[in-house]
């Protein structure tokens, strides 16, 4: 369904051209601005229509972009092009260095909004999460009772209201190299998983109490893997790097460390890099784990990782 909704999302807006603002750079840090102040300018036609007429093209437009219900039930989709509605719920800040493409009300979540700027996507996120905290929202848990390897989201963040009475996802898409499209998806009656720890949570093994490990900016998790017994658990994960072995442990120790694991130990070799740890949990239980990053083929970006736990008996 959201990937049938995407499809006529992206298919409406090529319909539009967008707006023209000031030249700024790709390194300026993102000013304030009230969505509700955002200029709304009509757009102008940028693809060639053949045939028919102004009636027959919306036509067309509507059948085509209909979502589609299983049930057999219409929505009651808007799509404004180059616009957004007035009388919104939440103040939602954007940066005042953008152009508005268009947003969506009535889809499979309340509000949808898409922007594009020629900012990068890490200040783009970096402004949203200050200025939403300053706002009264806070990020929405992620990966809740994952433990083990993890990836960075560099697109994508979630964000619950006070209350967690409204949830708003901010998801970048870089286009070119000077361009970046923004998505804001606000559903004001959310989802129990999308703010709700315990309901996020997929349930307790002993592989929660393995801390997440995030992977490194410019390195990719593939694959992955996890298991837990009464005395057991661990965490794989096949990974492309342009880091070594040495280099991807080194940072996995760091994360270990500051979630109070103790190192007892730590080496590697060419084609491997491992680290030895204990630790007590909330119980007073004493485990010891261990941390072994291996290359797995000919190609020097291909790593396997592991973490494991067992019960120090």
């Amino acid at each position: 369904m959201k990937y049938l909704f995407n499809m006529f999302v992206a298919m409406v807006f090529v319909l539009s051209s967008c707006i023209n603002v000031p030249e700024s750079t790709q390194e300026n840090t993102p000013s304030i601005t009230s969505l509700s102040e955002v200029p709304q300018v009509a757009p102008t036609n940028s693809i060639e229509i053949v045939g028919g007429d102004e009636e027959s093209t919306l036509e067309f437009l509507k059948q085509w972009l209909m979502p589609i219900n299983p049930d057999g039930l219409s929505q009651n989709l808007k799509i404004y092009i180059a616009s957004m509605p007035k009388d919104l719920p939440y103040d939602l800040p954007v940066s005042d260095d953008l152009r508005i493409i268009g947003s969506v009300t009535g889809s499979w979540v309340d509000y949808i909004f898409i922007f594009d700027t020629k900012l990068s996507s890490e200040p783009i996120h970096d402004f949203y999460a200050q200025t939403l905290s300053d706002m009264g929202w806070h990020e929405a848990p992620t990966n809740q009772g994952q433990g083990g390897f993890v990836t960075q989201f560099d697109y994508y963040h979630g964000y619950c209201h006070e209350d967690n009475d409204a949830f708003l996802s901010v998801e970048t898409t870089p286009l070119t190299t000077e361009k970046t499209s923004i998505r804001l998806s606000l559903d004001i009656s959310p989802a129990p998983y999308n703010c709700d720890p315990v309901a996020a949570s997929p349930g307790f093994s002993y592989s929660e109490l393995i801390p997440q490990l995030v992977t490194p900016r410019g390195s990719f998790i593939q694959s992955g893997g996890a298991s837990s017994s009464d005395q057991s658990a661990e965490v794989t994960a096949s990974l492309q790097s342009d880091l070594s072995t040495a280099e991807l442990v080194e940072l996995y120790n760091q994360q270990l460390l500051a979630s109070g694991w103790i190192m007892q130990d730590s080496g590697d070799t060419d084609d491997a890099a491992w680290s030895h740890w204990a630790f007590t949990d909330e119980q007073e239980n004493k485990w010891l784990g261990q941390l072994i990053v291996l290359k797995t083929s000919g190609k020097s970006d291909r790593l396997f990782a592991l973490i494991r736990i067992e019960k120090d008996n």
